[in-house]
């Protein structure tokens, strides 16, 4: 087969699985709001919602029960030759991080570590403290954003100096004693509760528990904030179990977050 015929190919599965995983997502954002005009008794509606919502449930976990068949060579090979760190919120779900721990390691990627942020890190209450560790214990060269000083954006900034790798030469950004001095003046904050790291990565995956109601949450915001900023430095994404984290608690959801950090990477 020629080359010409064999990327055509790739792009043609590429753009299979791109719908697989775009119904099997979408299913989740619009089973919630499906409804159509009746004029029927409160309990026949009732009932006839229930039933809806029934089938909507049933059509996505099917849809999600196919990607989980085929997950592994869906995101094979997708991260040869990068290293991913997790940073995971105190409350995020332990399976939830086995699985797109696992999904990395399917990918190819090699395990920078894994640390957990304390409840504290996501509290509005401890904001200011944790602005204050950030900015005295700022390694040389980093810098804090002056026009945008929410607590997640400058922890990105701070994190992202001392966890990543530089993407023009995949050096550290800064030496390891300053990643030390971070991580431990964080822990001894109350901010972080674990921490296991091997070495700086080329990508950052920030998994957390995802908001129950219908506010998104100063801790969510938060994490979206500094997963931004890691982002700007190399490549990072956030992933929990709502629509704002890709639904990290579906295997469609947890592929997304997978496809997605190499999107990221092939544009660096």
């Amino acid at each position: 087969m020629s080359s010409g015929s064999s990327s055509a190919g790739y792009v043609a599965a590429g753009l299979g699985w791109g719908i697989a995983l775009g119904v099997a997502a979408g299913m989740l954002v619009i089973a919630p709001a499906m409804g159509t005009l009746d004029f029927s008794t409160s309990s026949q509606l009732g009932e006839s919602q229930q039933s809806a919502d029934a089938s909507q449930g049933t059509k996505f976990e099917f849809s999600d029960a196919v990607i989980a068949q085929h997950s592994a060579e869906l995101v094979a090979n997708t991260l040869d030759g990068k290293s991913v760190m997790v940073l995971r919120a105190h409350d995020a779900s332990a399976e939830d991080v086995d699985a797109v721990t696992w999904l990395l390691r399917t990918a190819g990627a090699s395990e920078a570590g894994q640390i957990t942020l304390g409840e504290k890190f996501t509290q509005q209450e401890s904001a200011d403290a944790l602005s204050t560790i950030i900015a005295n214990t700022l390694p040389a060269g980093a810098q804090l954003s002056v026009d945008r000083r929410a607590p997640g954006t400058h922890a990105g900034q701070s994190l992202g100096s001392v966890l990543l790798k530089d993407p023009a030469t995949g050096e550290p950004v800064a030496p390891e004693s300053d990643r030390n001095f971070v991580i431990e003046a964080l822990h001894g904050g109350g901010f972080i509760d674990d921490t296991d790291v091997s070495a700086p990565a080329d990508a950052i995956v920030v998994i957390g528990a995802g908001d129950t109601g219908g506010e998104r949450s100063f801790g969510t915001q938060l994490l979206t904030d500094m997963t931004a900023e890691l982002n700007d430095l190399a490549a990072a994404v956030y992933a929990a179990p709502d629509e704002d984290g890709g639904f990290v608690d579906t295997e469609a959801g947890r592929v997304s977050a997978v496809l997605s950090l190499a999107e990221e990477l092939a544009v660096e």
